[in-house]
């Protein structure tokens, strides 16, 4: 039987203005593979773990995990990321992301924070865990997946709440990297959610901007070789979601047949309506796809119009469009 599991990692950037949630899914068995080569290749370049942030940095301001010998070695910093995409591309089978405005989630009533988004990463994972749900079920595997996320990640509390009333499970939290010296052996697939992570933070930014200023990543070009979409909760999402919630706190505190007219006549009492299986499922599909918006589709149509800008301009740098390919391939910007 597939073990699904899910490797999801959160980010907020340093202005607080969008919070994300970037998920990787693959069956237990994949990860196995991917964990192997994962640690192989970061061994070739003396590397205990991968982490994105001081990636971008390693060639003029190195941090751990990377030293001063990366100082300059951009060919070197663009040749182990290229593989560690490429090691991604061929173990994960599915990914998944949420970007949430800082602007929209204020838009949440106290109603709605106490009962129902009570913080920024419990709303992410409601609004992710369904997609993951839905694909489950469209590729017909028979258990939900293993959700993992980092251990300490903030707001911990609010989060297992959030998945188990959702799944009815708690969710896992481990470790991105080893720590031999108390025993502890990372979970490494955290270590590719964290670069999905970092170039959605890039991405969340140029949502609004014009095609024209909109410069598409190496690793995004990469990244979306993956099936799946990456959502948005904009405005008139969160609006919708307040109001539901409103709804939902409406009727857990005065539920239906709950009304002040006294009647011993047990047949006309009316009963609170518990919708389970499938119907359920379908109601609440529904309701989160009016909500969310799926930028994928631009965000593709953005590329398009993007290369073909490039491809028009007869002074840009690098080769001509014959060695397209070998630009893409060998163009790590980051």
């Amino acid at each position: 039987m597939v073990m699904l599991t899910a490797a999801l990692d959160c980010s907020e950037d340093k202005n607080r203005k969008f919070f994300v949630m970037a998920a990787l899914v693959s069956s237990a068995e994949e990860w196995a593979g991917f964990d192997l080569a994962w640690r192989a290749r970061l061994k070739e370049d003396g590397l205990p773990y991968f982490h994105m942030n001081p990636f971008a940095h390693a060639t003029t301001h190195p941090q751990k995990p990377f030293d001063k010998s990366w100082i300059g070695q951009e060919a070197r910093r663009r040749k182990l990321l290229k593989d560690l995409l490429e090691i991604i591309q061929a173990h994960t089978w599915h990914k998944f992301g949420c970007i949430l405005p800082a602007q929209s989630f204020k838009m949440f009533s106290d109603i709605a924070r106490e009962g129902f988004m009570p913080s920024m990463i419990a709303t992410a994972a409601k609004l992710v865990w369904p997609e993951i749900e839905m694909w489950r079920r469209r590729e017909r595997f028979r258990q939900q997946a293993r959700m993992v996320f980092e251990q300490g990640d903030a707001d911990k509390g609010t989060l297992i709440k959030a998945i188990e009333g959702m799944t009815g499970r708690v969710p896992s939290f481990e470790y991105k990297q080893d720590y031999p010296e108390k025993g502890i052996v990372g979970f490494t697939p955290l270590q590719a959610s964290d670069i999905l992570a970092f170039e959605m933070q890039k991405q969340a930014g140029d949502l609004d901007r014009p095609n024209d200023e909109v410069q598409f990543r190496f690793p995004y070009f990469e990244l979306e070789k993956i099936p799946g979409d990456i959502m948005v909760l904009k405005a008139e999402g969160a609006k919708l979601m307040d109001a539901a919630a409103r709804v939902a706190d409406y009727f857990d505190k005065n539920p239906l047949g709950g009304g002040t007219v006294q009647c011993n006549d047990k047949s006309m009492k009316a009963e609170p309506e518990y919708v389970e299986g499938s119907e359920a499922w379908d109601r609440f599909n529904s309701a989160m796809k009016s909500v969310l918006a799926v930028p994928h589709a631009e965000i593709q149509r953005r590329i398009a119009e993007h290369k073909k800008e490039v491809a028009r301009n007869p002074h840009r740098r690098g080769p001509k469009a014959k060695n397209k390919a070998a630009r893409l391939s060998g163009n790590v910007d980051t």
